[in-house]
């Protein structure tokens, strides 16, 4: 891998050497440093102002060259996450950025906390003033992107992604990898004992497109290698690959009825399955569990793609105060829905049918009928969230209760609870009436 120096550039008539020296910077995992060192170099010259240099990235450990123009003629280039600059001379400065492959850079300069240049071109031209203190904000943003699929037969096998842009993961088989940028990506797989040896496939992705990078295996006893049998499991449960890592959702075969609908959830990041101490997956997703209020929160903004962070008050339900799901109540407060008005509401209580549908119709601000109380014997038009109710049911949101033959039972019950399978199949539905089809959508959707 290339090391990337600093470069110091010196003019004939410069009377006085800038002299460097190493000062400590906590580096976040992927940040280049000189020397591998974990310390960045700082200008420690007769200068008068500091300047900062921040970049956000898509990719772990992945970020833009820059080269830093020096009012005395100077450059310095790098590709940190973090640098700091102290005592610099006053006068013009210039940075530019060269992006990343299948990304542009957004560069927001800031002198003393007020933002004086946001730029959707990677260069920025400034002035450095006395005592003043230059942040440089370089977001990297990938534009050109598609999806690399690396697959083996049978499934389970270990590998090892590498792209451009340093990129560089490990996973087993079958994983999907959303929004990487276009180039070209190697896949080398672990070689098996009594099997091939290993091998590499590589392809080059193209903006919007989808490259498969795949393996078969060929060799006696295959069926009773460990990988095959992990890999089996993706054949008969939902799973999901997430950075690399395949999870089996054991409690959802593919059999049942519900399991197109967790898929769906899932996938789409509206639903996750449980999670243990350390936040990993567990591989349990619970169908049969039931949703709370807290729990619907959550799901009504992710589902209609609602940032919750831009209400910035604490929730009037002083039950809701310090949770994680603070931020979703405190939003539904705010946005004025209907299930969330009582400020006495137990986050912890089975969130009903009834108000899950008026909350997910509320969220996508869909328009409700006047209600007639003639769809179920168990909803008139004074029921709450009758007309939420009675729309959800006629847009095929949501449907009532049928008997064991399948024949309609004329019953809603709309104080009923409501468990994980059941609400995936209306998040499902509702992903399908009320969302835009866009090519990402159906990246996840129709797999």
């Amino acid at each position: 891998m290339l090391k990337y120096r600093f470069l110091i550039t010196f003019t004939p008539s410069l009377a006085l050497l800038m002299l460097l020296h190493v000062s400590p910077l906590s580096a976040a995992t992927g940040d280049t440093v000189d020397g591998d060192s974990g310390s960045v170099l700082t200008d420690t010259g007769s200068g008068i102002g500091n300047i900062e240099i921040w970049q956000e990235s898509p990719s772990v450990g992945v970020y833009s060259d820059w080269t830093l123009f020096k009012t005395n003629n100077e450059t310095v280039s790098g590709r940190h996450m973090h640098q700091i600059f102290d005592s610099l001379p006053v006068g013009n400065y210039t940075i530019i950025i060269d992006p990343l492959e299948g990304a542009t850079a957004h560069v927001t300069v800031t002198v003393d906390d007020k933002v004086i240049q946001d730029n959707d071109f990677p260069r920025a031209n400034f002035s450095l003033g006395h005592d003043q203190n230059v942040k440089i904000s370089i977001n990297n943003i990938f534009t050109r992107v598609g999806t690399v699929s690396v697959q083996s037969s049978p499934a389970g096998l270990m590998f090892t992604l590498e792209g451009p842009n340093h990129f560089k993961t490990t996973g087993s088989t079958p994983s999907d990898f959303q929004n990487l940028p276009e180039g070209l990506y190697t896949a080398k797989f672990e070689a098996i004992e009594g099997c091939i040896e290993a091998q590499s496939r590589s392809a080059r992705l193209q903006k919007e497109s989808r490259i498969s990078l795949s393996i078969n295996l060929s060799c006696d006893n295959i069926e009773y290698l460990e990988q095959s049998i992990e890999g089996q499991k993706t054949l008969m449960y939902v799973s999901v690959t997430i950075n690399g890592e395949t999870i089996n959702f054991t409690d959802v075969p593919l059999s049942d009825w519900f399991a197109p609908f967790v898929n769906t959830s899932i996938r789409t990041g509206i639903m996750s399955g449980y999670k243990d101490s350390r936040g990993r997956l567990t591989g349990e997703y619970g169908p049969s569990n039931t949703v709370s209020i807290a729990e619907l929160a959550k799901i009504a903004h992710e589902l209609a793609g609602i940032d919750e962070t831009t209400v910035h008050t604490r929730p009037l339900n002083s039950r809701a105060r310090n949770t994680w799901f603070s931020q979703y109540f405190a939003s539904a407060e705010k946005r004025g829905w209907l299930v969330f008005k009582d400020n006495r509401l137990d986050p912890a209580r089975d969130a009903t049918r009834a108000e899950v549908v008026a909350t997910i119709l509320q969220a996508h601000d869909v328009p409700r009928n006047w209600p007639k109380g003639e769809m179920f014997t168990d909803v008139t038009p004074d029921s709450p969230y009758a007309a939420s109710i009675e729309t959800a049911v006629a847009h095929g949101l949501a449907a009532g209760y049928t008997d064991s033959l399948g024949n309609p039972m004329n019953e809603f019950r709309p104080n009923a609870s409501i468990n994980r399978a059941e609400i995936s199949k209306l998040i499902s539905r509702a992903i399908e009436l009320y969302i835009e089809k866009t090519a990402e959508f159906r990246s996840y959707t129709e797999e």
